[in-house]
Formats: C-alpha cells, structure tokens, sequence
C-alpha cells in the first residue's frame, strides 16, 4: 500500500504517507528508513520511488 501511495502521488512528505496509511509519524519513519535501506526510495526533497521501487510496484 505504501508503494502505491509514492506511485499516485509521486514526491510525498511523511505527514501525508502517515495520512495516508493511517499510522503515527514515527511508524511511517521506521518504515521510510527500511525502504531507503533497501534502495527503493530516496530523500531528496521529499520521499519518492527510485527505479528500483518502481519495479516493486509492477
């Protein structure tokens, strides 16, 4: 689901994905942070997919 929310909405703040997700702030950072772990997001100005997240999502 969190995928698909970076899909729709392309460069999202953690407000928004935490609105979005219905979880607090800090779950989502925790989430965030595993994801740029593994390479499929980045922070550059804002969380967005990078290719490799793009893939997930197919």
């Amino acid at each position: 689901m969190l995928f698909k929310t970076f899909h729709q909405n392309g460069t999202i703040v953690v407000e928004n994905i935490a609105a979005n997700m219905e979880i607090s702030k800090g779950m989502t950072y925790n989430h965030l942070r595993e994801l740029k772990t593994m390479g499929y997001i980045s922070d550059d100005g804002g969380y967005s997919l990078t290719d490799s997240g793009r893939l997930a999502v197919i």
